[in-house]
């Protein structure tokens, strides 16, 4: 059977502190584990190779990887914690030009830049991808809910892609 391919972005770079780069590595580092248990998905998260806020790759290099990465995969999940200046931000409109599937997951959806709060479509919209936004709220991230709101998602769109 073919594997389902997920891009799970996440800021990295923007957070204010070592410690709080690490917190949330860990529960997106989880939740890629967790997907990748079936042995047919397949989850590109750049962090999954940068142990603290000081490893980071050439930009560069670093875009290259995304780049492809975003190209391949069938579905694109934004992990959204704060309203933070963050490269994920340019890595979501790539994908929704791309024409990926798209979940959105901020902890308010006024959290998200302008557009992206008004960008939520459940079915696509002619040249636009189906776009869902699911808020993890102020109780903070944890790995309970993003399994939760992105199992839902993969389970939707594998289904529609069949």
């Amino acid at each position: 059977m073919a594997s389902f391919r997920i891009f799970l972005a996440a800021p990295m770079s923007a957070f204010s502190s070592d410690e709080e780069y690490r917190l949330h590595r860990e529960i997106v580092g989880r939740v890629c584990d967790y997907l990748e248990r079936d042995g047919e998905t397949k989850v590109y998260f750049a962090g999954r190779a940068i142990a603290g806020a000081t490893d980071f790759d050439d930009p560069k290099a670093a875009f290259l990887a995304d780049f492809h990465a975003l190209i391949d995969c069938d579905l694109f999940v934004l992990y959204y914690p704060a309203p933070i200046r963050s490269s994920v931000l340019v890595e979501v409109g790539m994908a929704i030009g791309r024409g990926k599937p798209c979940l959105l997951v901020p902890a308010r959806r006024d959290d998200l830049v302008f557009l992206l709060k008004q960008a939520e479509n459940d079915e696509g919209a002619g040249e636009i991808p189906p776009i869902v936004i699911r808020e993890f709220g102020d109780g903070g991230p944890s790995f309970e809910k993003l399994v939760s709101f992105i199992g839902e998602a993969v389970s939707s769109f594998a289904m529609a892609m069949r």
